[in-house]
């Protein structure tokens, strides 16, 4: 047996203003029900540029973490939910620490993953 303990995988979960809360909440499960039954825990981080971030449907959630309290060297992956732009999501979206980040992360082979518009800040910097 290999003495060697793996380190828990660390991921962001990017909570942008107008984000739809189903679309943050499917990594939230995945990543929670892992991290209980699965073989190798996932510590997830959510993070936003604002305290309180306004989603699409008229509902509020906090992220752990502002952007500028956390070391991006320290993680894994980043996960981008999709959301709204009625809601101010490409605001946030599209800003440029957001745009540097997942150009740092695919520059290092760490994974970028995304749902549904999620996908397109990802587009403006990998494409």
């Amino acid at each position: 047996m290999n003495s060697e303990r793996k380190r828990n995988s660390k991921v962001i979960l990017f909570l942008c203003n107008g984000v739809e809360e189903y679309e943050a909440s499917v990594f939230t499960d995945a990543f929670g029900w892992t991290t209980t039954y699965g073989l190798e825990p996932i510590q997830l981080t959510t993070v936003g540029f604002h305290q309180r971030i306004k989603c699409a449907w008229n509902f509020t959630i906090e992220p752990e973490c502002l952007l500028d309290e956390i070391d991006i060297e320290e993680f894994d992956a980043l996960v981008i939910p999709g959301g709204m732009s009625r809601a101010g999501f490409y605001d946030d979206a599209y800003d440029p620490r957001l745009l540097a980040w997942i150009k740092d992360f695919d520059a290092k082979g760490k994974v970028v993953a995304s749902v549904c518009v999620g996908a397109l800040p990802i587009a403006k910097v990998v494409c």
